[in-house]
């Protein structure tokens, strides 16, 4: 696979998937999101990628 270890491919799967979980279970309840919350939110996501 384009000379990239299996290990790495492996690590990127697991962090999408915890990405994933975690944006999942953050917000299960329904409620009003304030600009704080979806600056921090997006800084994150934008920070991870």
């Amino acid at each position: 696979m384009f000379d990239v270890p299996l290990w790495l491919w492996w690590t990127f799967v697991a962090t999408v998937v915890i990405a994933l979980a975690i944006d999942l279970l953050a917000h299960r309840g329904a409620h009003v999101i304030g600009f704080r919350e979806a600056a921090w939110w997006s800084a994150a996501w934008v920070g991870l990628a």
